[in-house]
């Protein structure tokens, strides 16, 4: 990036001396070495472009791009560009600039493919900033080849087609598919097999799942609606790596997935199922096409809504497909709150418990004549109804008279019934589309931030009665020789394993006996025993010891798991 164009822009943005003087010293004073055969040789002065890594250079190379940013938007102004036709009464964007990347929509005639390449010529020469032609790519619709090799001759970019992957997420047309997002699941897949997870602990490998797996999945989420049978099979593999840390084995004995994506205060280990959160993070796209003013909102507005409701007809569209599905759930919960009322539709909004138009049964072909605004009825911070109204519902009418009008210009706003403060966030989605179930009264006590997650974990096993005991491996349908392995005598249970823990141990633990307690399945009778490592006193019973429990039981229930653990051959 050439520098002195960069100061140039930078006056222009900020002409105050004083912090022009600063960013100059900041860059000036920078000073670089490089490793030569492992020994650092420098130090020398950088006398173009920005620094990696430091904070400063985004602002600095944002600032340098708006040239050829307000290039082409004069462009546009002046006649030389024309941009591409999509919607009604909606300009689509000319460009939309990225970190290293420029996307740029207009039409593929001549006149202003050839415009298109002087400004970016014109940009290199100035800024230093010269466009790499041999990885850049460029995408038509329905125009014939001749045309094709026009646009590749003038601008040396090679042809792309569709669907193509852009920032490591699928751009494509028409209803998501699997093999739309196959490379991506790949590469989820790859991850789980990779990692070392019979070196972690269970709770361990739930936290590499939420941090790492759902943040590579949320953005494209946010987007599309990937095929159900998709979010089943990478459902399954995060299982398998939870429970076994291998995404190819699974094990007999665990706690069912629709529990396990819970809260802790439900009983599960506070992780969601991807079809959940697919759902969720849709609705929220729904209701910001609905509640926003975005660009990208008007333009979806006017391509799939027709007078505020989706179109009746089929739009060949990978994002509407998603959103479509959650539009009667954002216009049931949630009302508009008049201002100056210039963004809201009287008939067709839903300004009271309901529209007009469903209070009136007007039919769908009367919408196009209800298009008035509410601005339109009111007079000096008063309602102004027509006549029809008032004669035909007084009831409804003093209704609408009721609604508080400001007295200062303020903007229209959505608002969501059920939060206080009418905005919606994606946590409280995920509570609307799936209600909190039934809390179990042993949640508040076993898991605490002062406690790591792996130490409560035995003792929730134990609660939902999974340990890896024949009790539970003959339920399942496994032919074992029951027998304890610790007494030699009595049937293998989960309460008898936590019973014989802890009334005796081997000496060869250098811990010794432990006083004889009294238990029975019951959650009361467990709690002492597991919130002793939790740092709760309770008589007579030692935290060392019961850490040594702890380990013993997760060993007996890992040593088990392995020993029944087969392929999954659905894989």
């Amino acid at each position: 990036m050439n520098r002195t164009e960069l100061f140039v822009n930078l006056k222009r943005v900020e002409p105050n001396d004083v912090f022009y003087s600063w960013i100059e010293e900041i860059l000036h004073s920078t000073r670089l070495y490089v490793l030569v055969n492992g020994k650092s040789i420098g130090f020398f002065k950088c006398t173009r472009g920005v620094r990696q890594g430091d904070p400063l250079s985004p602002l600095l190379f944002c600032i340098a791009e708006d040239v050829l940013s307000h290039s082409i938007s004069k462009a546009l102004q002046d006649g030389e560009l024309q941009p591409m036709v999509l919607c009604r009464n909606v300009q689509i964007p000319t460009h939309v600039l990225y970190a290293d990347d420029i996307m740029v929509f207009c039409k593929g005639s001549k006149k202003h493919v050839c415009c298109l390449l002087h400004l970016f010529n014109s940009y290199g020469a100035i800024s230093g900033q010269v466009i790499n032609k041999q990885k850049s790519t460029f995408y038509s619709g329905a125009i014939p080849n001749s045309r094709l090799v026009m646009i590749t001759n003038l601008l040396g970019f090679s042809v792309g087609t569709i669907p193509f992957t852009y920032l490591g997420y699928p751009i494509f047309v028409g209803k998501p598919k699997v093999i739309h997002f196959q490379s991506l699941v790949d590469k989820i897949k790859f991850k789980l097999a990779s990692w070392k997870g019979a070196m972690l602990s269970i709770m361990g490998r739930v936290q590499l799942v939420k941090s790492i797996i759902h943040g590579m999945l949320v953005y494209s989420f946010h987007i599309y609606a990937w095929p159900r049978n998709l979010l089943k099979k990478l459902d399954m593999w995060i299982r398998n790596f939870i429970w076994r840390g291998d995404v190819g084995m699974r094990i007999i004995c665990t706690v069912t997935w629709k529990r396990v994506c819970c809260s802790h205060e439900e009983g599960g280990l506070d992780t969601w199922s991807l079809v959940k959160i697919n759902d969720s993070l849709l609705l929220h796209r729904c209701w910001k096409l609905f509640s926003s003013s975005d660009q990208w909102t008007l333009l979806c507005q006017s391509r799939y809504l027709t007078f505020g409701r989706p179109a009746h007809y089929y739009l060949r569209s990978s994002v509407w497909i998603g959103i479509k599905q959650h539009v009667s759930t954002v216009r049931k919960n949630s009302r508009w709150l008049i201002g100056m009322g210039v963004d809201v539709l009287f008939w067709l909004d839903t300004c009271l418990d309901k529209s007009l138009v469903e209070l009136f049964n007007f039919p769908a072909s009367a919408y196009p004549s209800l298009t008035a605004k509410v601005s339109s009825f009111i007079f000096n911070h008063k309602w102004k109804l027509p006549v029809s109204i008032v004669q035909q519902d007084a009831s409804l009418a003093s209704q609408i008279h009721l609604t508080t009008l400001p007295q200062l210009p303020i903007e229209d706003r959505l608002v969501w019934y059920s939060t206080t403060g009418g905005s919606l966030s994606v946590k409280q989605e995920f509570t609307h589309l799936f209600p909190t179930q039934q809390l179990v009264p042993w949640a508040q006590w076993l898991w605490h931030n002062f406690i790591p997650p792996s130490s409560p974990f035995v003792a929730w096993i134990c609660f939902h009665n999974k340990m890896s005991t024949d009790e539970n491996l003959i339920k399942r349908g496994y032919v074992v020789v029951s027998g304890c392995a610790l007494c030699l005598s009595s049937k293998e249970t989960t309460q008898l394993d936590i019973f014989f823990f802890i009334v005796t141990l081997p000496n060869t633990c250098g811990i010794g006996w432990v006083p004889c307690l009294m238990l029975c399945s019951t959650v009361a009778a467990l709690r002492p025993f597991f919130i002793v490592y939790m740092q709760v006193e309770v008589e007579g019973l030692d935290p060392i010891k019961c850490k040594s429990i702890q380990c013993r039981l997760l060993y007996h229930q890992r040593y088990k798991s392995e020993v029944m653990d087969i392929p999954d051959t659905s894989i």
